[in-house]
């Protein structure tokens, strides 16, 4: 099966049609080189009813859907994208100001946006130089880890030799090794 596009209208059409014959999803699934699963989702996302769907109905439902789902607030709002704009170019990251808006609109709901809202529109949305001037805002990322991983420490701080340390170098307490008599 291919990646996943949306259905087109006649794929509609055809689930429809087929349906309304009482075809089940998988023989529907295969006529239409679709997965099952997406066809069942489509019914349910779509349709009036599990056992009543119609290709027109569903077609203005995902047309309607499609088109409400690209309306982000930050392109609604002049006043809410002037203030995290202004924060922007005060070095503020996208945590601090999504922490700060409802501290300083308590009462106005209208201004809210997540931390990921806000990352989306900086790097998701813009091209050319108004991408490059937002993201000219953010702070650098740090620098990226080495290969071999962080340097160990030693436990102690001082890496002296055992024998100054006072042990035999085999983990014991240093002792004389001369026999008693000498």
């Amino acid at each position: 099966m291919a990646r996943y596009t949306r259905l087109t209208r006649s794929e509609r059409e055809e689930l429809s049609l087929r349906l309304s014959w009482g075809w089940r999803y998988r023989q529907i699934a295969r006529e239409l080189d679709r997965s099952p699963s997406t066809l069942c989702r489509e019914v349910r996302r779509n349709g009036v009813s599990v056992w009543h769907y119609r290709a027109s109905c569903a077609q203005g439902k995902a047309a309607r859907r499609r088109r409400y789902c690209c309306r982000r607030r930050l392109d609604e709002s002049v006043r809410l994208r002037r203030w995290v704009f202004r924060r922007l170019r005060r070095c503020w990251s996208p945590e601090q100001i999504a922490r700060r808006l409802p501290l300083v609109f308590a009462r106005d709901g209208r201004m809210r946006l997540s931390h990921e809202a806000l990352y989306t529109y900086l790097y998701v949305l813009p091209r050319g130089a108004l991408r490059r001037e937002l993201l000219s805002y953010l702070a650098p990322a740090p620098p990226a880890p080495s290969p071999a991983g962080p340097r160990r420490r030693s436990a102690r701080p001082d890496s002296r030799p055992d024998q100054h340390r006072g042990t035999s170098g085999r983990g014991g307490p240093a002792h004389d090794t001369r026999p008693l008599g000498e």
